[in-house]
């Protein structure tokens, strides 16, 4: 039996307007804060404090931090062409589902289902940290078709990947140089 955690009526609301936003369970929303602080210097990080963070970017809606809701993507074009394979660096893990959960990502050649793969062995799905490219889930070769649509791509060129929905649609695009 799993432990049992009591809080006020107060952060079970508060709760609850995560989990309903974020979508999943009231322990995803749970080990997705936690994730959060570990990844700003966890216990030992008293500026990241729960008290500190209100009124900062866990306080504010999806809306509100739009910011977060890209992520860049610089490539090695041999490796990803090759393999049909988008790199996912690991600063920008989180920002995808978890490991071998299928998302929709939109593309210019259309909607395709991938996922998040190439985790060491004995990963578990929905594992947060775990996996390292963002391959297709069909054998419809949807990747490969999307690089050879784009042949102007090269070593640097960055990937732009916007959250539509978090944890379930993105959109795949291509940074353009500013000049």
């Amino acid at each position: 039996m799993a432990p049992v955690i009591r809080v006020s009526e107060d952060t079970y609301q508060r709760l609850q307007k995560y989990t309903l936003l974020l979508g999943g369970s009231y322990e995803m929303v749970i080990v997705r804060l936690l994730g959060f602080f570990e990844s700003q210097g966890g216990s030992n990080s008293p500026s990241q404090s729960p008290a500190s963070t209100r009124g900062s970017q866990l306080g504010k809606t999806s809306a509100e931090h739009s910011h977060s809701r890209k992520v860049e993507i610089p490539l090695r074009i041999h490796t990803a062409k090759t393999y049909s394979l988008i790199p996912v660096p690991k600063k920008a893990r989180r920002f995808f589902p978890g490991f071998k959960n299928a998302f929709v990502l939109e593309t210019d050649v259309g909607e395709m289902s991938v996922w998040v793969s190439s985790g060491p062995e004995g990963t578990k799905p929905g594992d947060p940290n775990a996996g390292g490219y963002i391959v297709g889930s069909d054998k419809s070769g949807r990747l490969r078709n999307w690089y050879e649509r784009h042949p102007d791509l090269k070593d640097g060129s960055v990937l732009l990947v916007e959250q539509i929905e978090e944890g379930k649609r993105y959109r795949l695009g291509i940074k353009t140089e500013q000049v």
